[in-house]
């Protein structure tokens, strides 16, 4: 029988360091600088961005992006409203035939790169328009 290769156990970034006594380390921290007299309204999103990093650094922790918050480099358009515009002009183009089924809303959030409810908030406002047509449980399709 061959032999099976033992893989090595991974050490944690710093393994003498409860990740839970680092977490309250940092609260304990934001809340002293908070009750400092020079610290204002302005400066807790530094003090939380230290934070954060601090606890990405240690490995403890990790932020996820909000898939409907403009990414750096974006321009200030709504995901939704961008979504709705593409959308329109590719029904526009021809793309979809009168009562031709929309891709399904997990299908098109992954091609714009946008949450579900993004693409459901752009059917929703085509469909007022009169653009598309949703049946519940069923589908969108061009109307």
């Amino acid at each position: 029988m061959a032999d099976v290769p033992v893989l090595p156990i991974p050490e944690p970034p710093i393994p003498h360091l409860d990740p839970w006594i680092v977490v309250s380390r940092v609260c304990h921290d934001l809340a002293r600088d908070a009750l400092r007299s020079d610290f204002t309204e302005a400066r807790l999103p530094d003090a939380v961005r230290a934070a954060v990093e601090l606890l990405e650094a240690l490995g403890v922790a990790a932020l996820i992006p909000d898939p409907d918050e403009p990414a750096e480099g974006r321009g200030p358009e709504i995901p939704s409203r961008r979504v709705e515009a593409d959308l329109r002009a590719r029904i526009d183009a021809g793309e979809w035939a009168i009562g031709e089924p929309l891709p399904s809303v997990p299908a098109l959030a992954a091609h714009y790169g946008v949450s579900k409810s993004t693409v459901s908030k752009a059917e929703a406002r085509l469909a007022a328009a009169g653009v598309l047509e949703i049946v519940p449980q069923w589908g969108v399709f061009r109307a």
